[in-house]
C-alpha cells in the first residue's frame, strides 16, 4: 500500500471508530462517488456529442466548423481532467475504507513488529548469497562424462 496514505490522521482515526460509524462514513463516501460518476458520465456524453459533430462536419467538407467542434472537444477534455481526478481519488479512498472496515483488518505498519517476533531457526533469510555460492561450487554433470557443450 502507499506509505503516505497510512500516515494521514483520518486513517488512524477511522480504525478506532465503531463499526456503525465506519459504515456511515463509507455510505456517505459512496454517495459522493456516485455523484462524481454521474458528473463524469455527463461530461463524457458532451465530449462524445461534440466529437461526433466534428466527424460529421469533416465528412461534409465543412472544415471550419469541424475545427471549432474539435476545439470544443479539446476544451471539454481539458475541463474533464479535474472531474476525473476527483472521481479516482474518491474511489480510491472508498476502497481503502472498505478494506479497513473488513473484520480482521490489521494496519500494514504493524507488520515489521509482527515479523520481529518470528524465530526463523534454521531458515535462512539470505538465500541469494548462499545460492550463488552453491552454484559456483557445482560441477557440470555433462563434463563428468566427457561431453562439452559450447
Amino acid at each position: 500500500m502507499i506509505p503516505w496514505f497510512y500516515s494521514m490522521e483520518e486513517f488512524t482515526q477511522f480504525k478506532n471508530y465503531k463499526p456503525k460509524h465506519r459504515q456511515k462514513i463509507i455510505d456517505d463516501l459512496k454517495q459522493k462517488v456516485h455523484g462524481q460518476k454521474q458528473i463524469l458520465d455527463e461530461t463524457c456524453k458532451a465530449v462524445r456529442k461534440h466529437a461526433l459533430g466534428a466527424s460529421r462536419r469533416i465528412k461534409r467538407g465543412d472544415k471550419h466548423r469541424a475545427t471549432e467542434e474539435m476545439m470544443t472537444v479539446a476544451f471539454d477534455l481539458k475541463n474533464a481532467e479535474p472531474v476525473l481526478s476527483n472521481y479516482v481519488n474518491s474511489l480510491l479512498l472508498l476502497r481503502v475504507y472498505e478494506i479497513m472496515h473488513i473484520d480482521g483488518y490489521e494496519d500494514p505498519s504493524a507488520l515489521p513488529e509482527a515479523m520481529s517476533g518470528i524465530d526463523y531457526g534454521l531458515y535462512s533469510l539470505s538465500t541469494e548469497d548462499e545460492l550463488r555460492t552453491l552454484l559456483k561450487q557445482t560441477t557440470d554433470p555433462l563434463a563428468i562424462i566427457g561431453v562439452k557443450i559450447e
